[in-house]
């Protein structure tokens, strides 16, 4: 290849030049044949992007997913609002996701976070509606503009509390943009039907779906439930469930019912007794706790022997969810056997089997 001066026949060199030269040709070729990494990503967008909207009134936006031709396991969507002009009352899933395990919102500190999971068998991929908020406008609001806004900051992706697009496989976040929205707040009379007691998913009657709604939320707190804490106690419990009962049977061309009675409770066929626990056991006492799918009465029969449980407990006539009857006077170290009761509002008693306990030595 090298002459006796030791440098390179021309011949040799042109023939190493060229090779170099197609070597670097086939390299972009080959390059440009292998898939590339997407410069786009997933979008989540708020629609109407605007909405003119009275004080005292309702409204609702759409939260709609693209996700940019990516499979998708699941995403979290964290939105921020003005808890002084805006009240969030109602979350309804989409149904792009087989599965909505999050939806909650506190109007103490303006946030609302959703949570959409798809099965590992099927990702979602393409574009729909992922949720839809309902807001109730403040009496007060200040006049003007309030905007909705996606908790998402496009520079710290690897951020994983706020708003994000998981991929398939990956699990690494898509979401590359947001459009955020606003209400432009005016003053006047909302019109329209007044809100119903007790309508807890916004369809202008009230019915056992919005019982069902109710029982979603026994034990939160209200910042997260409000429309359904019913006598604004600060928990969603039994006494709103009390109260959602009366008002069943009311629709939005009827008044609603300002002070409902469970007096009026509404008539069901059955009654399923779950949940049945046992709890505080000491050596004299124990606590009984069950759930009811609709409310009901409270009773308890116990004793020493499965075939004589002559004990009662007083009953408890309040139609509730949640019950509960404590066991006292009982002998230390001792088997006990137990029935749980609840009446329908027909009056027709359901029971459970029998069960036991030992109280402690």
């Amino acid at each position: 290849m090298f002459n006796q001066k030791g440098f390179a026949h021309p011949f040799l060199l042109i023939i190493l030049i060229v090779g170099i030269i197609i070597s670097v040709v086939l390299v972009q070729t080959r390059t440009n044949l292998l898939p590339k990494a997407s410069t786009s990503g997933a979008t989540l967008s708020i629609s109407p992007l605007s909405n003119n909207v009275k004080q005292s009134c309702d409204v609702s936006i759409d939260i709609n997913l693209d996700t940019g031709g990516f499979d998708t396991y699941g995403t979290d969507v964290v939105l921020l609002f003005n808890p002084a002009v805006l009240e969030a009352i109602l979350v309804q899933n989409g149904s792009i996701y087989g599965n909505y395990p999050t939806a909650l919102f506190d109007n103490v500190n303006g946030k609302i976070r959703i949570s959409g999971l798809a099965s590992i068998s099927s990702p979602f991929n393409g574009a729909g509606k992922f949720a839809t908020v309902n807001f109730k406008v403040r009496s007060d609001a200040q006049i003007g503009a309030t905007p909705i806004t996606f908790d998402f900051d496009p520079n710290n992706l690897p951020k994983t509390n706020d708003t994000n697009v998981v991929e398939k496989d990956t699990l690494q976040d898509r979401l590359a943009s947001v459009v955020n929205g606003e209400f432009q707040i005016g003053s006047g009379s909302c019109g329209g039907s007044p809100s119903l007691t007790g309508d807890i998913n916004s369809d202008s009657k009230v019915d056992f779906s919005d019982l069902e709604e109710l029982k979603k939320y026994l034990g939160f707190k209200v910042a997260y439930v409000q429309r359904s804490d019913l006598n604004n106690d600060g928990v969603i419990d039994n006494l709103d469930a009390e109260i959602l009962s009366g008002t069943i049977g009311v629709s939005a061309s009827l008044a609603p019912t300002p002070t409902p009675t469970p007096s009026i409770t509404p008539t069901v066929s059955s009654l399923k007794l779950t949940n049945i626990s046992v709890s505080s056991i000491n050596k004299t006492s124990a606590i009984i706790k069950w759930k009811t799918d609709y409310p009901g009465t409270t009773r308890v029969s116990f004793g020493k022997t499965q075939s004589n449980l002559n004990s009662i407990t007083t009953l408890d006539e309040k139609m509730v969810l949640l019950h509960q009857a404590n066991l006292n006077n009982l002998s230390a170290n001792t088997k006990y056997f137990y029935k749980v009761y609840s009446k329908n509002s027909a009056g027709v008693e359901f029971s459970s089997t029998v069960k036991n306990f030992t109280t402690k030595r």
